[in-house]
């Protein structure tokens, strides 16, 4: 984040070590927020974009150029809730 000049955009950054949908609901109701006011930016579709989609959050897909075969997907994602972008800095045009 810092070498990206992005921290300043965000309110709060937090790094989930379990990322579900249960985690994702503790993690706004300890930021007193509501789940559209939460923005998750991962290069996982399985386990950082989904959940926080299930829920009703924002998420930015940002693809490594390795994925692991457990976290690949077999559907496409059709929300208005979710962007994907090539690089990190390609962020800024969504936050």
């Amino acid at each position: 984040m810092r070498k990206s000049n992005l921290t300043n955009y965000f309110h709060h950054v937090e790094i989930m070590s379990e990322k579900d949908d249960a985690n994702y609901l503790k993690l706004i109701k300890h930021l007193d927020i509501r789940p559209s006011e939460l923005l998750m930016v991962g290069n996982s579709l399985k386990s950082d974009v989904l959940p926080v989609l299930n829920i009703g959050g924002y998420a930015i897909h940002v693809p490594y150029h390795i994925t692991r075969a457990h976290e690949e997907i077999e559907q496409s994602i059709d929300s208005g809730m979710f962007r994907s972008v090539e690089c990190i800095k390609d962020i800024l045009a969504f936050v």
